[in-house]
């Protein structure tokens, strides 16, 4: 089961397209199907597709990253998550955190976007 939309869970953000099975209690996927935070199964299917592509020419999960925009407009918990995932200690300020993010992905991920 992958989902559709970032989703925050026991201080883990997951991301779309992201496989949840095993990782997350079967009522709380349930209560995400409901909500239309699960991909059908057909476009699981295509997203497998589309992933091995994308392996296939190259792009990583770094390739991936949220773009700063992106990352603006999630909520502070969501960037504390996604910046502890990377290994950052998340400040507790947004403005910092937002410059966390844009150093990470200027030196990991994006040398073109600083």
């Amino acid at each position: 089961m992958k989902l559709a939309k970032s989703v925050n869970f026991a201080g883990r953000l997951y991301m779309p397209g992201e496989n949840i099975k095993g990782e997350i209690p079967p009522e709380m996927i349930a209560l995400l199907a409901e909500n239309g935070a699960i991909l059908p199964h057909d476009e699981e299917k295509m997203d497998d597709s589309n992933q091995l592509e994308q392996e296939q020419l190259g792009e990583t999960e770094a390739d991936r990253a949220l773009t700063m925009e992106e990352f603006g407009k999630l909520k502070a918990d969501e960037q504390k998550a996604l910046l502890e995932s990377l290994s950052i200690e998340a400040a507790t300020k947004e403005e910092k955190r937002i410059e966390q993010y844009s150093d990470w992905l200027a030196s990991e991920v994006r040398p073109d976007e600083s």
